[in-house]
């Protein structure tokens, strides 16, 4: 099995959730991480809390030169493994086999890269069903799940295709591009989930997640993009307007209670809770986590 690398991309707005990435790292069964490359982009006066050692690495990107493919850009630069996944620093990994579910798709099936489920409304995961995009039809629907929030590569994809540190937000949709048009395929939605805990902070993050949206179909996509009917638009708007309560309150108020006794559902399999205080990461059978068509 090759050496691991994780980048981490994270800053000040992180430090509530941070330990509880670090901790799910340290937890992971096979393959082991090498190193935590985590590239931290706070301000001077604000920086993330965080106890440095031997497999944990700190790097500090300036605020003022900050971009989302820069940041992967530098943590990639630093690392030393031959296989890169990357995490967000409010991205948890759910279970002790999260890591094996990413890196092996990414190295059984010769994807160019492999992206893992995401929950954002409690610590729950659910596996879903692995889609392949290629040229043919990249772009939504069939693209949604791919994002460097869970995202493994190898080193040698990246010295290839690194991550564009000039576009605003989209960098993952940009870099997806490049690659299925170089012929390349990814794979995305493997079981490999994580809780994606950063909370969406009323009308403004919602309008604004609407124009980065706008922004990556507009410029990224391949396939004809339909757009939405009124309908679905006000029914998007009213789940966008639960999301957001529900996000908010499960990382203010009850997301150590949510992990601590989360349920994980995994294939339909229903696994036992655990606490918190006695295990960072729920105890889930490494079968359970194992597509049988990869």
């Amino acid at each position: 099995m090759p050496s691991v690398s994780v980048i981490v991309r994270a800053d000040h707005t992180d430090q509530e959730v941070i330990s509880f990435v670090l901790d799910a790292l340290g937890a992971q069964r096979s393959p082991a991480v090498e190193e935590i490359i985590l590239v931290d982009s706070s301000p001077d006066e604000e920086p993330l809390q965080i106890v440095c050692s031997e497999r944990v690495h700190r790097v500090r990107l300036p605020r003022s030169e900050f971009s989302y493919g820069g940041a992967l850009n530098l943590g990639c630069s630093k690392a030393r493994g031959r296989v890169f996944v990357t995490l967000n620093g409010h991205t948890v990994p759910v279970g002790r086999c999260w890591l094996d579910g990413m890196v092996s798709p990414l190295l059984e099936t010769g994807a160019a890269g492999v992206c893992g489920c995401q929950s954002g409304l409690w610590p729950r995961g659910r596996a879903l069903k692995p889609t392949v995009l290629t040229r043919d039809n990249f772009g939504p629907p069939a693209w949604t799940g791919l994002s460097t929030a869970n995202l493994a590569l190898t080193r040698e994809i990246w010295e290839q295709f690194p991550f564009d540190e000039t576009v605003p937000y989209g960098e993952d949709k940009e870099w997806g591009r490049r690659v299925v048009l170089a012929g390349n395929f990814l794979m995305i939605k493997v079981p490999a989930v994580i809780f994606h805990s950063h909370p969406e902070r009323g009308l403004r993050e919602q309008l604004r997640h609407k124009r980065w949206h706008g922004y990556c179909e507009a410029r990224f996509a391949l396939t004809p993009v339909a757009p939405p009917g009124l309908g679905f638009s006000l029914l998007q708007g009213a789940y966008a307007a639960v999301a957001t309560w529900a996000r908010s309150w499960c990382l203010r108020r009850g997301f150590r209670l949510g992990v601590r006794s989360r349920e994980i559902t995994v294939g339909g399999a229903r696994n036992q809770r655990r606490s918190l205080r006695s295990d960072p990461v729920s105890k889930v059978d490494g079968a359970g986590w194992r597509n049988p068509d990869l």
